[in-house]
């Protein structure tokens, strides 16, 4: 009788500590609507070439490209979400620091009725897989976008090469681009200018090819640590008023997604078209 009284008890206690995990969690969680990037000059000129992978190749790892704009279609995107957002409470917004998304966001939010505040950080960026993704324009972007918070890039000598120190890029490919910079420029890559050392990136990514020099998995665990950081902070802050995070297409499908495999990947994160907006809990 004691003993069945007992594993009743502990059994109680089990579900009531479990219900109120599940109501803290519950609590804890924050709705935020993310933007896709508008269409980039990248995007504009891939929807226009045929199935060609040489054609391809060329245009994922043209020099040109590196950090690349938004189109004219893409101004449009910007001013047509402008037009649907412009009525609603916007707190915060947080932006990959690659131009494409920094743009999208200055389009939709500069002029916002609300005075947003912009937070730019790197664990927003997207995957490392071609020269749209090389934050190669990243200090121009600071003085263009001078309104927006980059003070995270403050501990970074090369502020454009932020990525280096945080993917899964191996030590024999890291002393590959070294190398590289070295036979280039005749100077070390820490002493080397940042072009050339974001051109050495992306031969890299370039002989890489098919392969990708970033996994899934890292972008997935990059998404775990954005997620933290905005409900920290929303945590810290708490907004009178929506919080709003411009990003790229891979990282907004994990962002997005509710159920992983046993690698922490996500399996049915949404794919979203340029400028498109969802509202997602985290």
């Amino acid at each position: 009788i004691y003993t069945g009284w007992i594993v009743g008890s502990v059994r109680c206690v089990q579900q009531t500590a479990f219900r109120f995990i599940k109501m803290q969690q519950q609590a804890e969680q924050h709705n935020v609507f993310i933007i896709r990037h508008a269409e980039s000059e990248f995007n504009k000129l891939q929807n226009g070439q045929n199935d060609d992978d040489k054609q391809d190749k060329e245009l994922k790892f043209s020099k040109q490209l590196i950090d690349c704009d938004i189109s004219e279609l893409g101004v449009l995107q910007c001013q047509k979400v402008y037009e649907q957002l412009k009525n609603e409470q916007v707190h915060t917004v947080f932006v990959s620091p690659l131009r494409r998304a920094l743009q999208t966001a200055h389009h939709i939010f500069k002029d916002h009725r609300n005075s947003a505040r912009f937070i730019v950080h790197p664990v927003f960026r997207e995957i490392l897989h071609s020269n749209c993704d090389i934050n190669g324009r990243l200090s121009e972007s600071m003085k263009e976008f001078d309104y927006m918070d980059f003070s995270v890039f403050a501990n970074f000598v090369k502020p454009e090469l932020h990525f280096l120190k945080e993917t899964t890029i191996s030590f024999n490919q890291l002393e590959e681009i070294r190398q590289s910079v070295e036979k280039q420029t005749g100077k070390s890559f820490e002493e080397a200018d940042t072009q050339t050392s974001c051109e050495a990136v992306l031969a890299l990514l370039k002989n890489t090819f098919p392969g990708h020099v970033e996994d899934t998995r890292n972008i997935a665990r990059r998404v775990v640590d954005g997620k933290s950081y905005i409900r920290k902070y929303a945590q810290a802050v708490k907004p009178q008023g929506n919080i709003y995070f411009v990003g790229h297409s891979r990282y907004l499908v994990e962002f997005s997604s509710t159920r992983f495999d046993e690698h922490g990947i996500g399996q049915d994160g949404i794919f979203l078209e340029n400028c498109q907006v969802l509202e997602v809990k985290i």
